[in-house]
């Protein structure tokens, strides 16, 4: 959908205001986007007149209109005048200020977000901290003493705050050297504040003619239309616009969305659903679009600048996973592109050493990483990446301790080239991006002027606060559709308009008063959010220049929000009320309704997997996976399909399993049978299990360093000494025995499939007898050993790979905090305390009346299960649908699609 390349002709008194502008006239406007819209239409204007060059107009928003002649001012005065701070600097002296008065915040950035606001409030209706209405306690009294701070450190510095502009200028216009202009216009002005009023009437008795300008008429008429919810009225007024451009592209459309900061992603997203839906495909490349946002993102969202900020606070130390992965994935650094699937390898190790952030440092050892025995690189190798990390590795070592912020940005600067950043060819959007960072290191470079020395920490987060307060949109060609704040609509004009969320509870709206100014104060001033009276008022303009902004106006609301219900705001009720298919909308006619729709349905024919080729290696998880859903095993044995390792503080349930594991492996190589467990006393039995916990923490730190760190290390210990402890009570009350195996690992075969164990132990009995022991600190039971398809076939396949002495039992060893205990199936009693159980598991009961039995049921499962497997098995059949799916924690969801199949079946 391509925008038009021409706008209308302009009303005559528009046309009058576009001769004014070419005779020298200043036009100005309360926001950037209405000047942007004005200075367009003044040069169409001009080319319809046969014109190729012309004047600049002077058409500036109001604050830039100050700042210019107060830079004007300053270059042509005799003497000295104050500094006008940028916004950042102001910032850092509110910081200032609070640390110097001792105030503690919770939010100390919210705090100075307030207080700036406070202060250009202040000055908007010509207060002065000093003036003796604003309270000495409470919260205004808090605000009076910091404000005077602030303007203390200000004036220390000879500086004055943008708020402070209109005084300043109005206080004496003649002996500031600026050349004043003829006439000033005044368009989108709903309301003046004070401090504007008084300077345009300086600006009057100077001789300056001041003109405003109401919008035109344009003689259209409201309609009022409800949708179900918030989501579906976005999707009628995209629909709306679609239908308007199809019919003539050239007219200019506009939605209006009151919440658009929170809902920038949701709007953006439908209007490319609507308008573009090839932009929605992966990797689609960008594009002119028909429609264009007034609301830009935190500089900071950016990908470019999100990837330098990451760069930056590796070098001051570690880096949390997440921000790791962001790095490592980005294509802004050296190799990104080139990398990508090495880099995507990398962030698998990283999950794999369980550790939740990294130095620079870290980052370097694994991506140069070998592997010991070959020599060849790790498939995780990455020599682009490794080469900018040594670069900055080098530059780490030399960084300064503390420094100017003009210094730091040096160091940004060799830091970021050293990486690559943004080294690769850039389009449009990229570009714009780059030159933002820019002046955004520029703005940083100024902080000179209020702090001298700060800390690489103090740097990055002041940086990082700055990218975050910038809100940046790229610049693209004008576009026919619009989409606008509440506020932003005042004095553009368009063909079409729809408005949405105008609800009772959000119109007229009630903004907050300010919290740093008596109230009192603010209602006899009459300050915004003060006096209902006064919003109410507001709401009405608003809403009658809303009306009066487009040919066709069309005011939305919801029904219902959540559970809430809603009903439309009562300033409308003057508006006929029309429904969506009265204006030919249709909001469940989407695209993806109508693709569904018009499916065809084809049969499916069960088509099984190709069958094993040679040999398939596996463990127990094969088994377990192949009887719980065959596709399961299919897709992780066969596909390599697994999910992303998760990570998180500490250790997580498996790692303590597998250090309780090694702790017990360690002890019992010491200890060898029962009979030197028994001659212990209980202080030597300590010992010896403190110095297996110790091996068995001293073995995880040396595989992943810096997981533990040392407070939780000694909980550590601690536990896994008590839980071993309580366990060797258990070991004495057993009929003798020796430990034959500890973490044996052999190998069994069924068909093609080989598969290899890891037993964790197996004892002998004093007849010759084993019995294999699994080690758990789960929740387990036997009775998933049996069946046709096991839920737990791990230890009945244990059973099958020891054939060279006879078998008295499998069991679990279970070490829980809530319980320990033996869980298993024995050839007969008192060969394990607790085994048999006296109470259920009938299952358990009739496999030890049947020992030799039970052994030969068990391998024939295994080799049913394997022979499945191997002939290519690999149905969506979960043994107990979804359950299935919830207790074994599977991931494949997405791959079977078995809440589709689900669903499916129950419409059937």
């Amino acid at each position: 959908m391509s925008p038009p390349t021409t706008g209308p002709h302009p009303s005559p008194a528009r046309e009058a205001l576009f001769r004014r502008l070419s005779e020298g006239a200043t036009l100005l406007t309360p926001g950037a986007r209405l000047s942007r819209s004005l200075r367009e239409a003044y040069g169409q204007w001009q080319r319809d007149q046969g014109r190729q060059a012309w004047t600049t107009p002077a058409i500036l928003p109001w604050q830039s209109w100050l700042e210019q002649l107060w830079e004007e001012a300053t270059l042509a005065a005799p003497r000295p005048l104050p500094l006008l701070l940028e916004a950042h600097q102001a910032r850092l002296l509110w910081k200032q200020a609070i640390r110097e008065s001792g105030i503690t915040a919770l939010h100390p950035g919210a705090l100075v977000d307030q207080l700036q606001k406070s202060w250009q409030r202040l000055h908007d209706w010509r207060l002065s901290p000093d003036d003796s209405r604003l309270h000495d306690d409470g919260d205004a009294g808090a605000f009076r003493e910091l404000a005077g701070r602030f303007r203390r450190l200000c004036r220390q510095r000879d500086a004055i705050t943008p708020a402070e502009l209109p005084a300043r200028l109005a206080g004496a216009p003649g002996d500031l050297c600026v050349s004043l202009p003829a006439s000033v216009e005044l368009v989108g002005f709903q309301l003046l504040t004070p401090a504007q009023a008084h300077f345009l009437e300086v600006l009057e008795a100077q001789g300056v003619a001041v003109r405003h300008h109401e919008p035109d008429e344009h003689g259209g008429r409201a309609l009022r239309c409800s949708a179900a919810d918030p989501r579906q009225e976005l999707a009628l007024a995209c629909a709306w616009a679609r239908r308007a451009l199809l019919e003539n592209p050239s007219r200019r459309l506009a939605i209006v969305v009151p919440d658009l900061q929170r809902r920038r992603a949701e709007v953006a997203h439908q209007l490319d659903k609507v308008l573009e839906p090839s932009a929605l495909l992966p990797g689609a490349e960008p594009r002119r679009r028909a429609w264009n946002l007034s609301l830009g993102r935190p500089l900071a969202e950016h990908a470019p600048v999100r990837t330098a900020l990451d760069l930056l606070s590796l070098m001051q130390g570690p880096a949390g996973l997440e921000r790791v992965e962001s790095l490592l994935r980005s294509p802004w650094i050296a190799g990104g592109d080139e990398e990508r699937f090495r880099r995507a390898q990398l962030v698998r190790r990283l999950r794999d050493t369980g550790r939740p952030d990294f130095r620079l440092g870290d980052l370097l050892h694994h991506a140069t990483a070998h592997d010991p025995a070959s020599g060849e690189p790790r498939p995780w190798h990455c020599p682009r990446l490794a080469e900018a990390l040594s670069r900055l590795k080098k530059l780490q070592q030399e960084g300064p301790g503390a420094c100017s912020p003009s210094a730091w940005v040096d160091h940004f600067v060799r830091w970021l080239e050293a990486a690559g950043w943004m080294a690769q060819n850039l389009d449009s959007h990229h570009y714009q991006v780059l030159e933002r960072w820019k002046r955004l290191l520029g703005s940083f470079r100024a902080l000179d002027l209020v702090t001298q020395r700060m800390t690489l920490g103090e740097a990055l987060g002041e940086l990082a606060a700055m990218a975050r307060a910038t809100l940046f949109q790229p610049r693209t060609p004008p576009a026919p559709l619009q989409v606008l704040g509440l506020y932003e609509v005042t004095g553009l004009e368009f063909d079409g308009l729809w408005v949405l969320g105008l609800h009772e509870a959000a119109w007229p709206a009630s903004p907050p008063p300010d919290p740093f100014l008596p109230l009192s104060l603010q209602r006899e001033l009459g300050m915004p959010g003060a006096d209902p009276g006064r919003e109410l008022e507001l709401a009405r303009r608003w809403t009658a220049a809303l009306e009066n902004a487009a040919q066709q106006v069309i005011f939305s609301h919801p029904l219902t929000s959540g559970s809430e219900p809603l009903a439309p705001s009562p300033l409308l009720a003057h508006c006929p009320e029309t429904r969506a298919a009265d204006l030919g909308l249709d909001p469940s006619g989407e695209w993806e309704a109508r693709i569904r729709g018009e499916a065809a349905l084809e049969p499916l024919h069960q088509d099984p997997a190709p069958p094993v080729a040679g040999r398939v290696s596996g463990g127990a998880g094969l088994f377990r996976h192949q009887a719980a859903c065959p596709f399961r095993a299919f897709a992780e044995h066969r596909l390599d399909a697994a999910p992303f390792p998760t990570v998180h503080p500490g250790l997580d349930a498996a790692q303590r399993g597998s250090l309780l594991h090694r702790t017990l492996e360690i002890l019992w190589g010491a200890l060898g049978d029962q009979a030197t467990l028994l001659a212990l006393d209980k202080a030597a039995l300590a010992r010896e299990v403190d110095n297996a916990v110790s091996a068995a923490l001293a073995d995880l730190e040396r595989r992943q360093p810096g997981l533990l760190g040392p407070r939780a290390r000694n909980l550590e210990a601690r536990r896994l000494s008590a839980r071993v402890r309580e366990w060797l009570e258990l070991e004495k009350q057993r009929a003798p025995f020796r430990v034959a195996a500890r973490e044996l690992r052999v190998t069994g075969r069924s068909g093609p499939v080989e598969y290899r164990l890891f037993i964790d132990r197996v004892d002998e009995l004093e007849d010759g007898r084993r019995i294999l022991i699994d080690y758990k600190t789960g929740r387990v039971s036997p009775a998933g050993w049996f069946g046709e398809r096991p839920d737990d076939p791990q230890l009945p396949l244990y059973s099958t790979v020891l054939e060279e002495a006879p078998l008295a039992g499998v069991a679990i060893a279970q070490l829980r905090a809530d319980g320990t205990g033996f869980h298993g199936v024995v050839a007969e009693e008192k060969l394990l305390p607790g085994l048999p159980a006296r109470r259920g598991q009938p299952e358990v009961r009739q496999a030890m009346a049947d020992w030799p039995g039970t052994l030969e049921r068990w391998r024939s499962v295994i080799d049913a299960l394997a022979g499945e497997f191997a002939r290519g098995e690999a149905r969506v059949d979960p043994k107990k649908g979804t359950r299935t799916c919830e207790e074994l924690y599977c991931e494949l969801a997405p791959l079977c699609r078995i809440h589709a199949r689900e669903e499916e079946a129950g419409d059937e």
